[in-house]
């Protein structure tokens, strides 16, 4: 019975001793450990995918309401059928008067009463004319004052796609508040924000805006987002896409732990060896991810056991009581 418990104790030995084995070469820590260790340690590893982020410091954006806007479009739009409506009875008038004439020339009995008519028909509609062409120029210079150059153009076009956009809800209008010394070029044109959770979300940029948010220091951008969850009044942090950014790949934030004041992550090198490799630069993003540099696009990262690893490297580094 001794004899049992001895072989089956040695067994247990062998087999741990199987299990881990730590080598250090260049200073790269390699931890070999058995498929059975791995269950036991409850390691679940993902592939790292390769991503990239801007920086510099992100600036604050607000959904704005585009009610006035739209109210402003449609006034144009109908100082413009006014228009149409003075020019083609101009028109009619002005042929009426022509025929008249016509007729005189020929002869024919053409009173005094329909000339007049004729004609006040004609001043009516020139008043009428030129009165919406000036409602239309000072709409007009009312739209780029208030919303600046591009939303301007965009309401005074017929049929335009943003407009339309904004008024079916499909796409919202942000008021872009970048740091006095962000220096955005006019030739930005993306931009990306993220909320708590999901992916990042891209923005158009589509020029300056005339008027900054409260309590901003500096000029603001109008950007275009698509995206359903967003409400007037909503705030987002929005990062440039066309400026800076860094390269990395995007992990789950649970893959790093903490080690001689350092952050690492593990990395699945073969089915039973993990390498320890330091994190590099590392970026929080928002959904509990993060990007880092110090592991290629594609490696196998352990996402949970991590500190587990460690764990295991520590223990099989300390050497045995026999060995004092």
């Amino acid at each position: 019975m001794l004899l049992a418990v001895w072989a089956s104790a040695s067994v247990a030995d062998a087999d741990e001793a199987a299990v881990s084995r730590v080598t250090v070469k260049d200073g790269a820590v390699t931890l070999s450990l058995a498929l059975a260790a791995q269950q036991r340690l409850g390691l679940t590893v993902s592939p790292a995918l390769a991503s990239d982020i801007p920086v510099g410091q992100p600036a604050p954006a607000r959904v704005t309401a585009v009610g006035s806007l739209l109210e402003r479009r449609q006034d144009f739009r109908r100082d413009q059928l006014a228009l149409s409506a003075a020019q083609r009875r101009r028109a009619s008038a002005s042929a009426l008067l022509a025929h008249l004439a016509e007729l005189r020339g020929i002869g024919a009995v053409v009173s005094a009463e329909q000339r007049q008519s004729a004609e006040a028909a004609l001043e009516s509609a020139r008043n009428d004319a030129e009165q919406a062409q000036a409602r239309l120029a000072a709409m007009a210079e009312t739209l780029r004052y208030d919303w600046g150059p591009a939303l301007a153009e965009a309401a005074l076009a017929a049929g335009s796609a943003l407009m339309n956009a904004l008024s079916d809800h499909r796409a919202q209008l942000l008021l872009i508040s970048p740091a006095a010394d962000a220096q955005w070029s006019p030739q930005v044109k993306r931009a990306v924000y993220q909320q708590e959770s999901g992916a990042p979300q891209e923005i158009e940029l589509i020029g300056p805006a005339p008027t900054v948010a409260a309590g901003a220091a500096s000029g603001a951008w109008w950007g275009i987002a698509k995206d359903p969850s967003l409400r007037v009044g909503m705030a987002v942090e929005v990062q440039l896409r066309d400026g800076p950014s860094v390269a990395g790949v995007r992990i789950p934030a649970s893959s790093l732990i903490w080690h001689e004041g350092l952050q690492w992550v593990y990395l699945r090198e073969a089915p039973a060896q993990f390498a320890r490799r330091a994190a590099g630069t590392v970026r929080y993003l928002s959904g509990g991810d993060a990007l880092i540099t110090g592991a290629p696009a594609a490696s196998e990262v352990v996402v949970q056991g991590a500190q587990s690893l460690l764990g295991e490297e520590l223990r099989w580094s300390i050497p045995a009581d026999s060995e004092d």
